[in-house]
């Protein structure tokens, strides 16, 4: 009767630790795969749809008509109701052939050789130069993002659009902003664009 009994204490033993395991690592899946923008929270106040990165000290608001999209060409994206990509691939899914597309990206450390190389080099553009155009369809100019001196880099691709990337760099981190001014819609998402840099906060 003993080893009975141990072996039903051993085996509801076995069971709970398999429960257990089960339950953390399905509890990790879940969270991974619910919520992809692990640092944006969004947060709804009637038709506003405010975000925020309180890591990095960031809040933005999401244009009305507009909602966040998953992909891997910044850690936030956000898109026009009508957007639709120019093909396909990867590479080129934010890319719009309709609509727009804004990406968002926040620094939470630059402790890495290549963040602090790219942010030493955007504090000395800021700090030593005037508009340029370089010779590589490429052109920089200095604006105010949150009354934060930022360096804005625009690459025209011929006749088909350019690619707008405005970086901020405050706090040791680098904020930056992006968009793509492609298809039929280019002349008013670089409207949207400008009207969304509006909304931006920064933590000082």
């Amino acid at each position: 009767m003993k080893k009975k009994y141990i072996f039903i204490i051993i085996l509801v033993f076995v069971l709970a630790v398999i429960g257990l395991f089960v339950f953390i690592t399905g509890n990790n899946d879940e969270k991974t795969e619910s919520n992809p923008f692990y640092f944006f929270e969004v947060s709804k106040y009637g038709e506003i749809s405010f975000v925020e990165d309180k890591e990095a000290g960031l809040s933005f608001i999401i244009p009305k008509g507009w909602d966040k999209k998953d992909d891997l060409m910044a850690q936030f994206s956000i898109v026009t109701e009508d957007f639709s990509p120019i093909d396909d691939k990867i590479s080129s899914s934010s890319f719009p052939k309709n609509g727009c597309w804004i990406g968002i990206s926040a620094d939470h450390e630059i402790e890495t050789e290549n963040n602090i190389a790219l942010y030493n080099d955007i504090i000395y553009h800021i700090e030593h130069q005037e508009n340029i155009i370089n010779e590589d369809n490429s052109y920089e100019e200095i604006v105010s993002i949150n009354e934060v001196k930022s360096l804005k880099r625009s690459i025209i691709a011929e006749d088909k659009g350019k690619k707008i990337s405005i970086f901020v760099p405050l706090n040791n981190r680098i904020y930056l902003f992006e968009t793509y001014l492609f298809g039929e819609d280019k002349e008013s998402c670089e409207g949207e664009f400008n009207n969304f840099l509006s909304t931006i906060s920064i933590k000082k």
